[in-house]
C-alpha cells in the first residue's frame, strides 16, 4: 500500500491541464455566433409573420364598410389601423409608410391591397463588415416586406 500511495503523490502532471481551456476558448466564439445567428433568424421569422398578419388584417379592414357612412373605409383609416395594430417599441419606429391601393381589379373583383416594409437591426455587431469576393455578405439591417389583399364582392 505504501508504494502505491507514494506513486500517486509524486505523479507528474501530464501536460494536458490547459488543453481543455484552450479548446473551450477556440470553440466558444463559434458557439456564440451560432446561438446569436439562430436567435436573429428567429426574430426575422416572427417579424415576417407579424407583417403578413398585419397586412392581411389591414386589407380586410379596408374592404369593410364604415358603419357610420356605409362607404368603404378611407386610406387614412386603414393607415391608422396599421399603426394601432403594430406592437410598440422598436418595430413602430422602423415601419415605412404603408402603400394602400383600393378598388384594385383582381379577376373582375374589387380588392384592397396593403404593402408594408420595416427593418430590424441585427443582433450581431459588425456583421456588415463581412466581405466575400468584394461584396458584403450580410446587410446591417433585415428588411421585411409584407403584402396583403382582401377581395369583397
Amino acid at each position: 500500500m505504501k508504494k502505491q500511495e507514494r506513486t500517486m503523490k509524486h505523479r507528474k502532471p501530464s501536460g494536458k491541464s490547459g488543453q481543455a481551456l484552450i479548446e473551450f476558448c477556440l470553440v466558444l466564439p463559434l458557439a456564440l455566433l451560432l446561438l446569436v445567428g439562430t436567435v436573429d433568424f428567429g426574430r426575422y421569422v416572427v417579424a415576417h409573420s407579424e407583417v403578413a398578419a398585419l397586412c392581411q388584417d389591414a386589407a380586410r379592414y379596408g374592404r369593410q364598410t364604415d358603419p357610420e357612412t356605409g362607404e368603404v373605409r378611407s386610406i387614412s383609416a386603414i393607415r391608422s389601423r396599421i399603426f394601432s395594430i403594430l406592437p410598440t417599441g422598436v418595430l413602430t419606429a422602423n415601419v415605412s409608410e404603408p402603400v394602400i391601393e383600393q378598388n384594385v381589379n383582381i379577376n373582375g373583383l374589387r380588392a384592397t391591397k396593403v404593402y408594408v416594409e420595416y427593418t430590424i437591426p441585427r443582433l450581431l455587431p459588425g456583421v456588415e463588415s463581412i466581405v466575400l469576393d468584394g461584396e458584403k455578405l450580410l446587410p446591417s439591417d433585415m428588411k421585411i416586406r409584407g403584402s396583403g389583399a382582401f377581395v369583397r364582392n
